[in-house]
């Protein structure tokens, strides 16, 4: 089963899913081994650890190698919070990330139409 099955499939109703924000590979080994069925990164978690203020300010090369090494190290889906994708078109923003971000799962709690569509779309890409 992969990640993305796995993750979809705790998601049940009457049994939230609680997910733990990590910021770095560190603390989601930490995490992973407390238990948890998942884990995320917080949006702004991971550039304060790099110095770095929320809000794609954060260098994209930074942000990927940073999750790789997140999911690199732990056996739970881990969700991204990858702001608006490091791009203005979705298509754009899957075409340039797609290869480097497989294994990770993508959301938005701030909701915009762009992030959804950009991780509906990359989360398909990325099953086929």
């Amino acid at each position: 089963m992969s990640k993305f099955e796995h993750f979809s499939q705790l998601h049940v109703q009457r049994d939230p899913l609680v997910l733990f924000n990590i910021w770095d590979a560190g603390s989601a080994k930490a995490v992973a081994e407390s238990g948890a069925k998942a884990i995320a990164t917080g949006s702004w978690s991971v550039p304060a650890a790099f110095g770095h203020a929320d809000g794609q300010s954060l260098p994209l090369d930074i942000a990927i190698d940073n999750i790789r090494h997140i999911v690199e190290r732990v056996h739970v889906p881990v969700t991204l919070d990858f702001e608006g994708g490091y791009a203005v078109d979705p298509d754009e923003a899957i075409a340039q990330n797609q290869t480097n971000l497989t294994d990770a799962f993508f959301n938005d709690p701030s909701g915009t139409d762009l992030s959804k569509i950009f991780a509906t779309r990359l989360e398909l890409t990325c099953q086929g």
